[in-house]
């Protein structure tokens, strides 16, 4: 007994404590696992309009890596909860976010819990069912007057939607549809009605909704049917603003902003100045519509004038203005215009309107009375619009262009007549410059009622532009076309070709005062060398040396003239040219052989082909390829 004492003092000693501290630290320890503590949503209770956020809480600071917290939703069909969140290392919280909400006919309430380490911490998500929250309506001043009005949940409508039934307490007023549906995740729908009848004073109409168990009611006032415009119609439209010949009558159209009640709405008419325009006392708005029609009679008037038509209910005045004529000379004019000096034209004169008791009367002006002679009146016949009358020329040997004026009604109108002597109006050539060895088209006119003529066409220099001799116009052509061919030119040269008709060739024995006949016209052609198109090579790569060798094409943009050449020239030895290349008159290409010498690596080498400085210097170049 007494050696187990002294060996349990032994214990107390340095070498026993250290035995025992070994012994301790050999051992495992034991690490608690982390869980969450809490789970806390800001928002518990939601109608899944909101956006819905929370928090997860572990019991001590997350781990150097981090806390991963899983998440599951006892309703996933409801609320989806997030799949998992992390707890940042050294914290002891995390937000979270709920992805998804889903609407529902019935409030249900969902659990969201939280797990880690086998430890979950779980919060109640109570989601509302949505119920009716308002009905509200926009008045709309159109016509008939109507309304936009909405109908609007607390939240979003489930599955399905939801049907929303309307009811109005007038309904021969104002009537709503029957029902709207308000679409699935959607908080609101629109609808629209109009009002049904007129009404003497403003009338409050109540409509009431009724879904999800819940009723409730907006009221929308009807205003007073009243005027809103007179406008006067013509053909297809209708204005407020007219303007129309004095004595005649025109329709009215009167609008209302709402529809007329069962007995219909009688409207008072006025003119404001009953001895230019008149109208009935009233019209009647028939029952149910929004719009009659009435006629404004006018008297015919010397002078122009404006008249006041105005439609009253009530306090109410609506207006439209007409403005009166009275009748003038509408327009003037001549045909055929232009016309052979010495041959008769045609004048047409029109009114504004049909002319009254002992017609019409236009006086004119003639800027030439010695070429141009015109009647000193002529009167429209009463009822008519319109009169007819010859107006002679005499002949002119340079074509003239006379100033001829109509008055009527306090109104000129004025034209012109242009006389043409008989052969050429017109002589042109387009285009005016080509390239040589191309054709032109030339055109020569002549005015209607020639009785036939022939034209010579010859050009200054055959050598630049050959004309084709003679034309013949029988009395029924007034356009001929024909071709001029341009020569190949070393340099730019300019030819005209003349067309000339004189008396020989024209029969003159039916104009007034006609004389010889001796006319000429021109045209310039200006013809211009060829340019160098292109240069080419072929192959575009060759082995410097060998038998291959390079084909080179140079093409003109024109037929060549003769004799023309180009020079060649190479910026490396390494490709040798010709140093000219000639062309066959005509021909519009020329082809030439490069040889090559033997290069030690690849060479770009540059061709240039160009026109002596005599047309221009122009040149083109092309880049080939020599290589080892």
């Amino acid at each position: 007994m007494a050696d187990q004492l002294l060996r349990r003092a032994s214990c107390l000693s340095s070498r026993c404590a250290v035995l025992s501290v070994t012994a301790l630290l050999l051992a495992p320890l034991a690490v608690q696992a982390q869980t969450p503590a809490a789970v806390t949503l800001a928002t518990p209770t939601t109608l899944c309009a909101l956006d819905v956020t929370g928090q997860v809480t572990v019991s001590t600071p997350a781990p150097t890596a981090g806390l991963m917290v899983q998440f599951t939703s006892s309703m996933p069909a409801v609320v989806a909860a997030p799949l998992s969140v992390t707890v940042p290392a050294g914290a002891t919280s995390a937000p979270f976010r709920i992805p998804r909400c889903t609407p529902t006919p019935q409030a249900v309430a969902v659990t969201i819990s939280a797990t880690a380490n086998g430890g979950t911490q779980s919060a109640i998500l109570n989601v509302l069912a949505p119920t009716l929250k308002s009905i509200t309506f926009k008045t709309n001043l159109t016509t008939p007057v109507s309304f936009t009005g909405s109908a609007t949940l607390q939240g979003p409508a489930p599955a399905g939607g939801v049907i929303v039934t309307l009811a109005s307490s007038q309904p021969a007023l104002l009537t709503p549809p029957a029902s709207v549906t308000i679409p699935a995740g959607a908080s609101s729908t629109n609808f629209s009605m109009a009002a049904t009848a007129a009404v003497s004073l403003a009338t409050t109409v109540t409509i009431t909704g009724s879904g999800l168990g819940a009723t409730v009611a907006t009221n929308a006032i009807v205003p007073t049917a009243v005027p809103v415009s007179v406008q006067f119609v013509a053909g297809q439209t209708a204005s407020a603003t007219s303007t129309m010949p004095s004595g005649t009558s025109t329709v009215a159209r009167l609008t209302l902003n709402g529809r007329a009640g069962p007995s219909g709405l009688p409207v008072t008419l006025s003119s404001s100045n009953s001895s230019i325009a008149t109208v009935p006392t009233s019209v009647q708005v028939p029952a149910g519509d929004s719009v009659a029609q009435f006629t404004v009679t006018t008297i015919g008037q010397s002078q122009p004038s404006t008249v006041t038509i105005a439609a009253t209910v009530g306090s109410t005045t609506v207006s439209g203005i007409l403005t009166l004529t009275s009748t003038t000379l509408a327009s003037f004019s001549v045909s055929p215009n232009p016309v052979i000096a010495g041959l008769a034209t045609q004048g047409l004169v029109l009114s504004s309107r049909a002319a009254g008791p002992g017609g019409f009367s236009v006086r004119f002006t003639s800027g030439n009375s010695d070429l141009v002679q015109l009647p000193a009146v002529v009167t429209i016949p009463e009822g008519a619009t319109s009169a007819t009358f010859p107006v002679p020329t005499r002949y002119t040997d340079a074509p003239r262009t006379i100033t001829i004026g109509a008055t009527g009604g306090g109104v000129t109108q004025s034209t012109t007549i242009t006389l043409t002597p008989e052969g050429l109006s017109t002589f042109t050539i387009s285009p005016t410059r080509v390239i040589g060895g191309t054709t032109v088209t030339g055109r020569l006119s002549a005015p209607f009622g020639h009785d036939g003529f022939t034209v010579t066409l010859v050009s200054t220099n055959p050598d630049i532009a050959v004309a084709p001799g003679k034309i013949a116009f029988t009395a029924q052509d007034t356009v001929k076309s024909f071709t001029i061919t341009s020569i190949p030119q070393r340099v730019a040269a300019t030819a005209r070709i003349t067309a000339t008709v004189t008396s020989s060739s024209i029969n003159t024995t039916s104009k007034i005062g006609v004389s010889a006949v001796s006319q000429s016209r021109t045209a310039d052609l200006t013809v211009s060398p060829p340019t160098i198109r292109s240069i080419t090579m072929t192959p575009s790569r060759v082995v410097g040396g060998s038998s291959t060798v390079f084909t080179g094409t140079v093409t003109l943009t024109g037929p060549a003239p003769s004799g023309m050449g180009v020079s060649l020239t190479s910026t490396d030895p390494a490709v040798g040219v010709p140093t000219g290349l000639n062309f066959v008159a005509g021909s519009t290409t020329a082809t030439f052989t490069a040889r090559t010498l033997a290069v030690t690596a690849d060479k770009d080498v540059t061709v240039r082909a160009k026109i002596g400085d005599e047309i221009g210097g122009a040149s083109t170049t092309v880049r080939v390829t020599v290589k080892p």
